[in-house]
């Protein structure tokens, strides 16, 4: 038994050979089986509302094989339906089996027009068309045997019908600058992009790609590391990491405009002379001293904490710990701009202080003229309970509070005559003494035993332990 086919390819042409319909059908279910060694079977068509004189050809085919044919040459009368009755015989019982295997159908291989069943030979297929146009062929993959059009980007396979130099096929049969040449707009292109002035291999989106590189016109590529980018997707001013994307928008101020810093990348406003700061980056001088923008540097002992980001004396005492002025440990600030001795520190004249005050010695946070005072430990203190040679001796002490007072055991009439702030007994004493059983007769609150006061009266004598008994 012949053949058992797959499929059937059905052409009608006209009496010139011109094709007026070619399909590939498949049966819906089952396979066609032959009928004998002879026939592979009927095929019956309806032809519809044809008119004129026809031929009917179908082919069997297996694995894309031929394995059967048959013809047949009918008339159609218009205004009526034609059905035909094709008889199917398989190649070896076809009574011209050259003419059966040199008449190829629709996309099939061939290399002259006599060869195909349309009689056009195209592009090496037989075609349903005697000629495809400009940016067309026959041999596409998904429409072979019918003309269509070329990809976009490629050139027409027929030298005949190809575009001139420097141009391709748009996908729509129509030929187009090609890629790397100049455009104005995407419909120059074949590829229909156009980008930076050159027709490009895609749309190239970012600001960090190009289509115009030298010596590579027509490729998208990424820009150079530290190139400013171009498009839209990066940050004004922004910068390029060379691999396409979008980088810091500053590496340096260098990259920034003007009273501006590059700040973590990133350009930033700088702050005027005056403003707060923690880095010099921040500010427009590049100065960025004691927290404050400054307008230039400062020397020893000065800060820049003045208006406007001017420098100014550090508070006297205050040390100054700059690694190129160095007035701290035993020295310190005078408060004037000056790095001197520090309070406590011995000293000759006033001029070795930083407090401008050199009291008995030792270097002083005051003048401590005054009578009653002295420079203990470089801090000026009232003296209390001490003479003061400068004014305060002989019969008088200081009382503490910058004031001369009688000593103990001098008499007195009042509180307020005496450096202790305590008369008793007509004496200046060193406490209250309002206690029974003590008195102040020389200076000092003493037990009296055995003795009467005004609180112990009535045969009662003060005892040793101060009670009255």
């Amino acid at each position: 038994m012949p053949a058992e086919p797959e499929a059937l390819r059905v052409f009608l042409s006209d009496s010139t050979g011109t094709p007026l319909f070619d399909d590939e059908r498949m049966p819906r279910t089952g396979k066609l089986m032959a009928v004998s060694v002879e026939q592979l079977g009927n095929i019956v068509l309806n032809l519809g509302d044809a008119k004129g004189s026809m031929e009917l050809n179908v082919f069997a085919t297996k694995g894309g094989a031929r394995v059967g044919r048959g013809r047949i040459k009918l008339n159609a009368t218009h205004g009526t339906q034609t059905q035909a009755t094709v008889t199917l015989m398989p190649t070896e019982a076809w009574p011209d089996t050259d003419e059966l295997l040199g008449l190829g159908p629709n996309a099939e291989t061939c290399s002259s027009d006599e060869q195909c069943l349309s009689g056009a030979c195209v592009d090496g297929i037989c075609c349903g068309q005697k000629q495809c146009g400009t940016c067309e062929a026959c041999n596409l993959p998904g429409s072979v045997g019918t003309c269509s059009a070329v990809p976009r980007g490629e050139t027409d396979p027929n030298p005949q019908d190809s575009c001139e130099q420097g141009r391709a096929c748009d996908g729509q049969g129509t030929c187009r600058s090609q890629r790397g040449e100049t455009c104005k707009v995407n419909a120059d292109c074949a590829l229909g992009n156009c980008v930076d002035g050159i027709c490009c291999e895609s749309t190239c989106e970012g600001g960090c790609r190009t289509c115009a590189a030298q010596g590579r016109k027509g490729l998208c590529v990424p820009l150079a590391a530290g190139t400013a980018a171009t498009g839209a997707g990066c940050a004004k001013n922004g910068l390029c990491d060379g691999t396409g994307a979008c980088g810091p928008q500053c590496r340096s101020d260098a990259d920034c405009g003007a009273a501006e810093g590059c700040e973590k990348g990133a350009c930033a406003k700088r702050a005027v002379d005056g403003a707060s700061c923690s880095t010099r980056e921040m500010c427009a001088s590049g100065s960025c001293l004691d927290g404050h923008c400054c307008k230039a540097s400062c020397g020893s002992c000065m800060a820049c904490t003045g208006p406007g980001g001017t420098c100014a004396p550090r508070s006297a005492g205050e040390q100054d710990g700059a690694p190129h002025f160095s007035c701290t440990g035993k020295l310190s600030c005078n408060g004037r701009g000056i790095c001197g001795r520090s309070n406590g520190e011995r000293c000759d004249n006033n001029d070795q202080c930083a407090a401008s005050h050199c009291v008995s010695g030792i270097c002083c946070d005051g003048a401590c003229n005054g009578a009653c005072q002295n420079c203990g430990g470089g801090t000026c203190k009232p003296i209390l309970n001490a003479v003061d040679p400068r004014g305060c001796n002989g019969s008088l002490m200081c009382d503490g509070s910058g004031k001369c007072g009688k000593v103990l055991g001098q008499k007195c009439g009042s509180s307020g005559e005496c450096a202790t702030g305590f008369c008793v007994d007509g004496a200046c004493c060193n406490s209250a003494c309002n206690e029974s059983c003590f008195s102040c007769g020389s200076g000092t609150c003493t037990l009296k035993v055995n003795t009467t006061d005004a609180q112990c009266t009535g045969g009662r004598r003060c005892d040793s332990s101060g009670l009255c008994r």
